[in-house]
Parts: C-alpha cells; structure tokens; sequence
C-alpha cells in the first residue's frame, strides 16, 4: 500500500506533468512578430472572413479596438495582456457586438499554425450531448474547441429519465484534462454564475481569459 507522502508525490508528478503539456499546446499558437505585424495579420483574416460571410468590410473603431489589442498580445504571448497568457479565451459583450465574428478570426489565424479551432453553437453542444452519438461527445472532448453563445440552450436536458447538462458536462470534462477552450457570450460572469452555478463560473475563470467587445449592436 502506498504511503501518503508516496501518494502526494504522485499528485506533484502529474500536476508537473499536466503544466509540461499546457505549455506545449501554449506554445503552438504563438506568433513571433511584432505587435504591429500581428496587427495586420489580424487585419487581413478579419476581411478574409467578412468575405466568407458575405458582410461588409470589417472595421476597427472604439468599440473593438480595445479587444483586438488584448487579442494581438493574446497571439504574441505578450505580457501586456495581462495574466492568463496561459489560458483559452472568454469573450463576452452585448448582442450584436462581434463575438462570434472575433472567435472566427481566431480560428482562422489558429490555422496560420495548422491547428484547427472546431467551433459548437451551444445548441449543437446540448444537441451532441443528448444523442447516443458517443464517438461525437468523444470529439468534443479533445483537441481545441469553441463554445459559441453559450447561455441560448437550455442549462438541462432529461434523457430517459436521465439528466443531462451540456456545458456543465463539457466545461467539468475539459477542464479536468486542461484542454484550451474558447467561448463566447451574451453574459456576464455573474449571469454565468445564476445560470450554471458556481462551480462553471470559477472552472472558466481557470480556464479562460477575458475579452469584452462592448457597443451597440452592429447588426441592422
């Protein structure tokens, strides 16, 4: 039987071990530019995917600006992003403000990097997580992913008489393998917390860093 001391060893090793392999997949998305290069990469992926959207040119202003900084220092690994270099992201703001256009941009600059940044609707993560497709559950489980607008699905399902909470399942699940996770949001931390509870809000206060897009609505 092992002693306790040989069982905190143990926990120490894996706890180094886990911290290893988060800087490694740290690592994979850095740029090593400047903070005006990243810029104009951030730039010229913001048109690409305006044209793949079919929406007008993206413009930088007031209500972005502040946001796209945080998101070149984010990509530089630049200490003036504050802490959390070491985290995914959680970009949060009002309706309408570009949440989901500024997770796109990312996914296409993560792709500079060949790594793929897969994006869920949350009503396809509760669609995944109420079906017998296990292989699927599976896949939300690994790599790199996105939870776009969570908040819009229901916090819980019953499946055959069992419960089923979605982003709960999804967000414990990654979190416990310390895999980088992307969201974005209507809500405020607070609202985060009322809606799923305590234990969500400080597991994506680990797991993620904050960008606000804040304004009016862009959509007309």
């Amino acid at each position: 039987m092992k002693t306790i001391d040989q069982l905190f060893q143990r926990i120490n090793q894996l706890s180094t071990q886990q911290q290893t392999i988060q800087k490694k997949r740290l690592s994979n998305f850095r740029f090593d530019l400047t903070s005006k290069e990243m810029g104009a990469v951030i730039w010229n992926i913001a048109q690409l995917v305006a044209q793949q959207r079919n929406t007008p040119e993206y413009i930088i202003d007031d209500q972005n600006r502040k946001a796209l900084n945080k998101l070149t220092y984010y990509l530089l690994g630049d200490e003036r992003f504050g802490d959390g270099l070491h985290k995914g992201l959680f970009i949060r703001g009002p309706v309408g403000t570009g949440k989901t256009m500024l997770l796109e941009i990312v996914a296409e600059i993560f792709k500079l990097k060949r790594i793929n940044l897969r994006i869920f609707n949350a009503l396809e993560i509760a669609s995944i997580m109420k079906s017998n497709d296990e292989a699927a559950k599976k896949r939300l489980l690994e790599g790199y992913i996105a939870i776009d607008d969570i908040g819009i699905e229901d916090v819980e399902y019953k499946v055959f008489g069992s419960t089923v909470r979605p982003i709960f399942d999804v967000i414990s699940s990654r979190y416990a393998t310390r895999r980088f996770t992307f969201i974005t949001t209507n809500l405020t931390p607070t609202e985060i917390e009322a809606r799923y509870g305590n234990r969500v809000r400080d597991r994506l206060r680990e797991m993620t860093s904050q960008i606000v897009l804040n304004g009016e609505s862009r959509r007309k």
